[in-house]
């Protein structure tokens, strides 16, 4: 719903740091699980790169929010933010100020049930993608254009590495993806089609 989620924020970026981050629900937990030792990779080879991630996966002042997932990253190169509810959330995401977004999901058979939300997600709040290259995301995004798709950890780290190293790329693929999910999941364009099914059944 672009009335609900705007345009993407044009934020001056500050200092040379590059934010790779992630946001959902604890339901990703084992996705996390199986990102975190690449995401350990990329913020040691990459100095200047922090990571960000909202909602599950760590813990913020003391509280409990589970497992810290991503521990094994310095305090210094990361951030974790509690998630929001629902009416806020796209305030939320476009805060985190990201430069890069991931979505990776195991190719399992609850995963097989999720949409690409998050890709739209990210492509709303006008940044690039790396996602788990899966039925959820590979119907809807083409590889090197509004998304990278990846599957074994070494595509993700090289996947990152180039979108790390271009900002050119960086904002091809982002502008892509936001042409993308305004023409074809635009919720004013599509929602009449809802409507006709419900009256159908």
């Amino acid at each position: 719903d672009f009335l609900w989620w705007g345009e993407p924020w044009q934020t001056k970026k500050y200092g040379e740091t590059l934010r790779i981050g992630w946001m959902g629900s604890y339901s990703h937990h084992e996705d996390l699980l199986w990102i975190s030792e690449v995401m350990e990779r990329v913020v040691r080879e990459f100095p200047f790169v922090k990571f960000i991630y909202c909602g599950h996966g760590g813990n913020v002042l003391g509280l409990n929010y589970g497992q810290d997932i991503f521990e094994k990253i310095p305090s210094n190169r990361r951030e974790f933010y509690p998630g929001v509810s629902v009416d806020y959330w796209p305030y939320k995401a476009k805060s985190l100020n990201l430069d890069i977004g991931i979505a990776p999901l195991l190719d399992d058979e609850f995963n097989a049930g999720k949409s690409p939300i998050k890709w739209m997600e990210y492509a709303a709040c006008g940044v690039p993608s790396v996602l788990s290259d899966t039925i959820v995301y590979n119907k809807v995004v083409t590889h090197g254009v509004n998304g990278l798709l990846a599957k074994s950890k070494d595509e993700w780290y090289h996947a990152l590495e180039n979108l790390i190293l271009s900002d050119d790329l960086r904002r091809m693929i982002a502008k892509e993806a936001m042409k993308e999910v305004f023409t074809k999941w635009n919720l004013d364009d599509h929602y009449q089609e809802w409507i006709d099914v419900f009256n159908k059944i």
